[in-house]
């Protein structure tokens, strides 16, 4: 499903409320007037602070990045739509929003234990039970390694929840992270491109990515992330420009922004291995950052397992099939395919006119 169509099932399920307020005819015309008076499409973005991946306040942000609409027009524009559009549910709409914050923010910690467990396996979770201080008495400490398909777990659907848990737990993860990853154990590449797909959200408002909205995944803001500041290794400088003067992040609080930041460095020291972590006494490499001073370890060899630092060759990029039709000729089919689905009139069809328009152009 496209992420238009996905966003109308989305405005469809919402309140009745809601929807009348911005898609019954008055809204329509109330919309059509302000698009006449400042010659700008105004439906989808209003369908997409409804459904919530544009706060009510981004309006005018969204509208100068894909609309292209100077600061001052954009942001009177904005406050218009809030008075003649969102009025009715204005409360509605920002104390979801609210409550959104509050909810991500009080499920964290739960998170940081409970879904990291369930990347792990039945031997392995006393040792995480122990790590993060939930060791009874009489538990011993466990001892065995990360297994790869442990690993990919986690970069695959608990990186936020291995983020927010304890520094005792990261370091553990992190001994065993990196013997896996010198002794050949662990593919680094392999893992990279699982991180790469990873669909966890950090924050909640879109990505605005080539014009358009996009989910704010991993993947999506690792995307962001290299087309700002290049594939290659970078250094913390590059990262803290990307997260102070990039136009995505800019949309994060700060608790966001710091986990968009071990995302971020997470990806750098795992791809760049062991590379990102020369300028690192080697009993103090990481993995999954954490701010407190790692203690010593040493690797263990076992004589039949040297410990090799060899630059491993990145992998190759897979060619691209060349496409029979231009993406704008398959996204025009089925645009149009999807605006026999709505009646004439209807906020959702005026919405998908205007992208026609736009590609058409």
């Amino acid at each position: 499903m496209s992420y238009i169509a996905e966003s109308f099932k989305r405005f469809n399920e919402l309140p009745a409320n809601i929807k009348q307020a911005v898609g019954d005819l008055e809204a329509v015309n109330k919309i059509r007037t302000l698009e006449k008076r400042y010659q700008v499409g105004l439906s989808l973005p209003v369908i997409f602070v409804s459904i919530g991946d544009i706060g009510v306040e981004d309006l005018p942000y969204y509208l100068e990045e894909r609309e292209k609409v100077d600061e001052t027009t954009a942001k009177q524009i904005g406050d218009e739509v809030k008075k003649a559009v969102f009025a009715p549910v204005l409360e509605e709409l920002m104390s979801r929003e609210s409550e959104q914050d509050a909810e991500e923010a009080a499920n964290d910690s739960a998170l940081a234990f409970n879904e990291l467990k369930k990347g792990l396996s039945e031997e392995k979770r006393a040792g995480v039970a122990f790590y993060i201080g939930e060791k009874k008495a009489d538990e011993p400490e466990a001892e065995s390694e990360l297994k790869p398909e442990e690993f990919r777990e986690i970069l695959s659907k608990h990186i936020i929840a291995t983020i927010n848990a304890g520094i005792d737990l990261k370091k553990s993860l992190n001994k065993e992270i990196i013997l896996g990853l010198t002794t050949g154990d662990i593919d680094r590449n392999s893992m990279v491109k699982t991180l790469l797909s990873n669909q966890e959200y950090v924050g909640k408002n879109s990505l605005i990515m080539d014009g358009r909205p996009e989910a704010p995944t991993v993947e999506n803001w690792l995307k962001d992330f290299m087309k700002e500041k290049g594939s290659g290794i970078f250094d913390n400088l590059a990262l803290i420009n990307y997260l102070t003067a990039a136009d995505n992040p800019k949309k994060l609080n700060e608790k966001e922004k710091q986990t968009l930041s071990s995302v971020i460095n997470l990806y750098r020291n795992l791809k760049f291995f062991p590379e990102s972590q020369f300028d690192m006494p080697e009993g103090d490499w990481q993995i999954f950052g954490h701010e407190a001073e790692t203690p010593k370890f040493t690797m263990q060899t076992g004589g039949a397992r040297p410990v090799r630092f060899e630059q491993i060759p990145a992998e190759e990029p897979e060619p691209e099939p060349e496409p029979q039709k231009s993406a704008a000729e398959m996204m025009l089919e089925t645009l149009e395919e999807m605006k026999n689905q709505h009646k004439p009139g209807s906020i959702e069809r005026k919405a998908i006119e205007e992208e026609i328009k736009k590609l058409s152009a």
